[in-house]
């Protein structure tokens, strides 16, 4: 697979994660695969990646891939008001019960939101964020996106948790909430 620099994670942000799930073997659950799939592989993890884009599915073959397609938002799927006034703009989200179906019973050492694009927008996260195991730490890619920022840090403070933004060598920011 070849790296997009205007999708995939920094490599700042791939060696965090690699870093704090060693030894290697570690379960990481991935919301939008891509390079960081191959790379999460390739570095001796156990990867699970929920896509919505058909095209991306099965390409890292070491990979557990959850085919969930984008569920518009609707009546009964309110999500709360973004300070960039954007979040509002979010379309939808992966489907709830394939998600749900796909995350029970599961333990990982690590979740990655990276996931689904911007157009679709991430607030979908904070509203099922009671269909993952939060066990573990969760880092948040693109936190340079303010309505991307927020919902890190409504995650943080449904969780109790604190959120650290890290941007390091001028890479592009990611966020990580640690567990207590």
């Amino acid at each position: 697979m070849v790296r997009d620099d205007n999708w995939a994670a920094s490599a700042a942000c791939l060696e965090y994660i690699h870093g704090r799930i060693r030894p290697s073997r570690g379960r990481i659950l991935e919301l939008g695969s891509g390079y960081s799939t191959e790379w999460f592989t390739d570095h001796l993890h156990f990867v699970t990646t929920i896509e919505h884009d058909a095209t991306f599915i099965d390409l890292v073959p070491l990979a557990t891939y959850v085919y969930a397609p984008i569920e518009p938002y609707g009546p009964g799927n309110v999500f709360p008001p973004s300070i960039s006034k954007r979040t509002s703009d979010h379309v939808g989200w992966y489907d709830r019960r394939i998600v749900g179906q796909a995350m029970e019973n599961k333990d990982w050492s690590l979740i990655f939101v990276d996931g689904p694009p911007n157009y679709f927008g991430r607030a979908g996260f904070f509203l099922n964020l009671e269909l993952f195991n939060t066990n573990c730490p969760i880092v948040f890619d693109d936190m340079q996106r303010v309505d991307d920022l927020y919902v890190a840090q409504l995650c943080a403070q449904k969780l109790k948790r604190n959120l650290t933004i890290i941007n390091d060598r001028g890479n592009q920011p990611f966020g990580v909430i640690e567990l207590k």
